[in-house]
């Protein structure tokens, strides 16, 4: 089984090691930053850094672990960028974000879906996506 994750959990990297030390068990990748008083002759007052979580989603997908994804939430959003990596793969589906919706999208929204289960309720539903799968 091939598996791929990023978390932005805390972990202890020991107890994945010893998970991991069956032969079959596969590989492990972890980062750990270490914080230092001084580095020559300056004071050190804290590490940084960033995991850029889409690009490394990309290039295990390219890779084929996974072979899908669904993303709806993005670092950057809304995503303009027409070059963004994800929105070209074909084993990628990128929605809108629900939480950039404006007041009145949400009530377009709401009152197309509202129309659409009082139709159904009437029985002659309206916006089918496949009207063989229902019957209708």
């Amino acid at each position: 089984m091939k598996h791929f994750s990023l978390s932005s959990i805390a972990f202890d990297p020991a107890q994945l090691r010893t998970t991991l030390q069956h032969p079959g068990s596969g590989g492990f990748c972890t980062f750990e930053g270490w914080v230092r008083n001084s580095n020559e002759g300056r004071e050190v007052d804290g590490l940084e850094y960033e995991a850029y979580a889409e690009l490394a989603l990309a290039a295990a997908l390219r890779a084929g672990h996974p072979g899908m994804a669904a993303v709806d939430v993005y670092e950057q959003e809304p995503v303009r960028d027409a070059s963004y990596p994800l929105l070209a793969m074909e084993n990628v589906v990128c929605t809108p974000h629900i939480g950039y919706v404006t007041r009145d999208e949400y009530e377009v929204q709401f009152s197309e879906i509202f129309d659409q289960i009082a139709a159904y309720c009437a029985g002659a539903p309206i916006n089918v996506v496949n009207p063989r799968a229902s019957g209708s």
